[in-house]
């Protein structure tokens, strides 16, 4: 059933944002702390490396190397596993929140309007969509849609890539944050529950 909860552990700091999913590891970040957190799957800590900036409020794994949103500097890091900084990005909207990997492109939210934005490696933006509500900080990509969720109406909503809406169903917390897909399962951080679910799509 959709949004069931498979299981569900503690976050690793009290303000865990952001989530990605590295194809063994998930990686935390701490807005509190300013730690990323690698977590196995069943929600130990294995290690932790320096976020590049406060208010790391996206994070996602693009088969290298990992993303980071600073949201009030309106920055992307691109950083190794190590945390070395190889490339930063300065966002063309002024407050970017959760980021998501489709494979190709970074999909980045602008909390400023409301939307999407198609960006390439270089931080070139291809293409812009709307978002389904305000205050979208997970994006998390299932191998064919986009997945965001939305504060406020507390649901997750499946996109097609041009923002059409597929399905929603609710969250299981009040403050839905990051997002990550295992290639089976979608992991989410909800920061009013301090807690990290995996969860059944």
């Amino acid at each position: 059933m959709p949004g069931e909860i498979i299981q569900s552990f503690t976050c690793p700091s009290p303000a865990s944002v952001a989530i990605a999913f590295d194809g063994k590891y998930l990686w935390v970040t701490g807005a509190d702390t300013l730690l990323i957190y690698q977590v196995d799957i069943e929600g130990h800590i294995i290690s932790t490396i320096p976020c590049p900036d406060a208010f790391p409020y996206g994070i996602v794994f693009d088969g290298k190397y990992l993303w980071v949103v600073a949201a009030d500097a309106g920055k992307l890091y691109q950083l190794d596993m190590d945390g070395g900084i190889v490339q930063v990005i300065l966002c063309a909207y002024p407050f970017p929140g959760g980021v998501g990997f489709d494979g190709r492109f970074l999909w980045v939210s602008n909390q400023d309007d409301y939307s999407l934005h198609q960006t390439d490696l270089s931080g070139k933006i291809i293409a812009v969509i709307p978002c389904p509500g305000s205050g979208v900080m997970g994006i998390g990509f299932d191998g064919v849609y986009l997945w965001v969720g939305v504060y406020g109406v507390n649901r997750f909503y499946q996109l097609d890539m041009d923002g059409g809406q597929i399905r929603f169903f609710s969250t299981p917390g009040s403050i839905p944050d990051g997002l990550a897909f295992d290639g089976k399962f979608m992991w989410h951080i909800d920061r009013g529950a301090e807690m990290m679910y995996q969860l059944a799509v």
